[in-house]
């Protein structure tokens, strides 16, 4: 998906249980989140995306202003979209 001039991509490893998410510029990766399944949980899609999201914004240093965008344009999207 394109955030403004930032991409988001999001890949789950089942094997290692580990949702990542990875937000890129025109320079190439800024942030990267995880979100890891503990052993007592279920896999959720839209949890694990959510959680790596913020862990990938936290780690890119992104301002609040583009973090609400962020969020909407991920409440927006279709289900079974893709960014």
């Amino acid at each position: 998906m394109k955030a403004g001039s930032y991409s988001i991509k999001w890949r789950y490893t089942p094997t290692k249980q580990i949702t990542q998410c990875q937000i890129l510029d025109d320079n190439g990766i800024i942030g990267e989140g995880q979100a890891l399944l503990a052993h007592t949980d279920r896999f959720c899609k839209n949890t694990g995306r959510k959680i790596s999201l913020a862990r990938a914004m936290f780690d890119a240093d992104i301002p609040k202003t583009e973090r609400i965008v962020f969020w909407e344009l991920y409440r927006n999207m279709k289900i079974g979209g893709r960014w």
